[in-house]
């Protein structure tokens, strides 16, 4: 996996950026127990990476281990993808590049909803978040890690690779007590014959 191996070499070369990077999410509550011990600014910019002479300075000054299992891991819970379109499926599929990934370690601190209050851009090497409404300062900032086309039975059933075993954003529960899970389902089912047949 090509961003695996860059950020692990990247690692190597920064104790900082490996800290940072240790302390994202490996998909269980525990370990999103804790922030990095560095400015929320510099996730925002990581500094410069150190030069060799600096890097050779640095081994064995304490940089902490990692392993490949740990960085998949840390990559699958919090890389960024450029999304794939498929408007010819029923319901319209939504699946990530994962040719086209990577991870920016401030946005990575963001919480799902199913109903988000941002939008994510990636433009070349640049993640942008976009407000997809009216935001109040001070205000907690929202994504959806998953496609937010499907009914709530999917999107729960998707969440739980997350560690999210029920989410109770305001979409969820309003779903929830509208939706009957079996007149979904039907509906799926059926949209599935209709695309089957044509």
């Amino acid at each position: 996996n090509k961003l695996q191996d860059s950020l692990a070499k990247a690692m190597e070369r920064s104790p900082e950026l490996t800290e940072a990077v240790l302390c994202l999410s490996r998909g269980s509550p525990d370990s999103e127990a804790v922030l990095p011990p560095i400015a929320l600014a510099h996730l925002a910019a990581p500094r410069r990476r150190p030069s060799e002479e600096e890097h050779e300075g640095m081994a064995g000054a304490g940089v902490p281990l990692f392993s490949s299992v740990q960085l998949e891991t840390i990559l699958y819970h919090n890389q960024f993808s450029l999304p794939n379109v498929n408007p010819n499926a029923a319901p319209i599929e939504v699946t990530n590049d994962l040719f086209r990934s990577g991870l920016w370690l401030l946005p990575a601190f963001l919480n799902h909803s199913c109903l988000p209050n941002v939008q994510r851009l990636i433009v070349w090497d640049c993640l942008f978040l976009r407000a997809s409404r009216d935001l109040v300062a001070g205000e907690e900032l929202f994504e959806c890690y998953i496609e937010t086309l499907q009914p709530v039975a999917r999107r729960r059933a998707s969440l739980e690779s997350y560690g999210i075993r029920s989410c109770n954003c305001e979409r969820c529960l309003f779903e929830g007590m509208v939706l009957k899970p079996d007149e979904v389902q039907h509906v799926m089912e059926e949209a599935q014959r209709v695309k089957s047949n044509s």
